[in-house]
């Protein structure tokens, strides 16, 4: 009974040794990986907190399909970063998203920052400014379309209006040769009772020329604020600190490692004790 226990403990402490040990050493023998940086402003940079419901989208925006698409075109990030192996168009942007991380800076609203690690500390800091560099043009043209879409609506809206003008100004004159409407034109309680119709269409065609004029100083007033928001700095998204490449490595965890190396030594150590009092033990009953 005792000798099977002992195997127990044995076979438990080679695997613990195995373990222990495959661990320490991939910590001790990985590369050094560094974490470049980057910080950008996507609201009125101010003291406090944001509105969380507007910052969350900005906070998945940089690790989005189509901004780590385009950084991995523009950069071609093809290759394995450091070996000889090609990736796929799809493996490379699933490893760039692994290795970046976005977050709000804390006590500043509405900047964020993004960080990338990597093994070289210049490809660290390269890729982090172009990642942001990306994210900042692509919210910025979108916010652009956005504005100027509003604006085409409301222009498209005054050109349709004005069509119908046209067309309601050829009809009254129409109307008019067809009623003998004297010129010039009697006073309107004489005109509504006497051509009735007449005095209808011009009343329609005067409101409707009335909005006509409104929609166009809307339209002139929206231009004005839009060219300023897109000029606006606080407005657009922008690179507040570039990344530089990194001092210092953030890991692998050589201390650490190292322990788990000396622990699981010190597991092998217990598995050979324990064989070597299982072989005495067996000896002496002998």
């Amino acid at each position: 009974m005792k000798s099977k226990l002992t195997k127990r403990l044995g076979f438990a402490a080679l695997i613990v040794g195995l373990t222990l040990c495959g661990i320490g050493l991939r910590l001790l023998l990985s590369p050094a990986q560094y974490q470049a940086s980057v910080r950008v402003r996507f609201g009125p940079e101010e003291p406090g907190f944001g509105d969380p419901y507007f910052i969350q989208p900005e906070l998945e925006a940089p690790k989005s399909d189509m901004v780590l698409s385009n950084v991995v075109k523009k950069l071609n990030l093809y290759s394995d970063w450091g070996g000889n192996i090609t990736l796929k168009y799809n493996q490379a942007i699933s490893r760039l998203k692994h290795r970046t991380t976005v977050q709000e800076v804390q006590g500043i609203a509405y900047i964020l920052e993004i960080r990338v690690i990597d093994s070289e500390p210049a490809e660290a800091a390269r890729i982090a400014n172009a990642i942001a560099e990306t994210y900042c043009a692509a919210q910025n043209e979108r916010i652009r379309q956005l504005i100027l879409g509003a604006i085409k609506v409301l222009k498209d809206e005054y050109q349709k209006e004005e069509n119908d003008i046209k067309t309601k100004r050829t009809n009254l004159e129409q109307l008019r040769m067809q009623q003998n409407v004297t010129n010039p034109e009697p006073a309107d309680a004489v005109m509504e009772s006497n051509y009735p119709s007449y005095f209808r269409a011009r009343r329609e065609l005067t409101n409707e020329m009335a909005t006509h004029t409104l929609l166009n100083g809307k339209i002139e007033s929206e231009t004005s604020i839009a060219n300023k928001e897109l000029d606006y700095e606080e407005l657009t998204r922008s690179i507040v600190n570039l990344a530089v490449p990194p001092t210092m490595p953030i890991g692998p965890n050589r201390q650490l490692g190292a322990i788990l190396l000396i622990c699981g030594l010190a597991a092998f150590g217990v598995r050979f004790y324990l064989i070597s009092c299982g072989s005495a033990s067996a000896n002496s009953k002998s």
